[in-house]
């Protein structure tokens, strides 16, 4: 009988101990959407940051390559805040979104991510990199100019790049890589634009555009 009475109160005092573990553990624990969203942001901003300066390099010339003294590091974290603050954070969300409403991998629900990566994330992407790096400028006032002259053009450009990338980011990499293979290609992209841009003082503002 004492037995089974010990026996039922620590059985007791296990099941308190395992509810006040639950309870502080819930309280204390963050909430996997927000550690989600800060990898993302932090990966958008390192790699941003990494394809800046590597455009930087480019862009000076095989000569002046690898100095880096000469890089320009408040141009760089310009373009790592805005992948950080907002690139990141948005693209997180944004491929769970298609991948809900185009859920398998037929050539149908391909070709619409596909679309709606170039023709909707595409203009978000380069009017906001675009609006962010005037801004920190104090340039905003040429912002019209700029989109007007260049927006449509480097659209276009970047399709050329963007869409193969996009198929296969949609018909092979998984869910949960996709953000980073994407950021990665944007790595590439921010080097070939700024290597074949003629204005320096825009280079920076073209780095992440259509890196959709």
């Amino acid at each position: 009988m004492i037995s089974r009475v010990l026996g039922s109160v620590q059985q007791a005092l296990r099941g308190k101990h395992q509810i006040h573990t639950a309870s502080t553990t819930g309280q204390a624990a963050v909430p996997s959407w927000a550690v989600g969203v800060a990898k993302s942001a932090a990966t958008c901003g390192l790699i941003t940051s990494v394809g800046d300066v590597l455009a930087q390099a480019v862009t000076r010339g095989q000569g002046q390559a690898s100095d880096f003294a000469a890089t320009d590091l408040s141009r760089a974290a310009r373009m790592g805040g805005y992948g950080l603050l907002f690139y990141g954070p948005f693209q997180y969300k944004w491929y769970p979104f298609l991948d809900n409403l185009w859920p398998t991998h037929s050539l149908r629900h391909t070709l619409c991510k596909i679309a709606s990566n170039q023709l909707i994330l595409g203009p978000i992407i380069l009017i906001t990199s675009f609006s962010w790096n005037f801004a920190l400028q104090h340039r905003l006032d040429q912002l019209p100019e700029k989109l007007q002259r260049d927006g449509l053009p480097t659209m276009i450009n970047g399709w050329t790049f963007w869409i193969p990338a996009a198929a296969v980011n949609f018909t092979i990499v998984p869910l949960h890589l996709r953000l980073a293979f994407m950021s990665t290609c944007g790595v590439c992209w921010t080097g070939y634009l700024s290597s074949q841009a003629n204005d320096a003082a825009d280079a920076e503002t073209d780095a992440l555009t259509n890196a959709a």
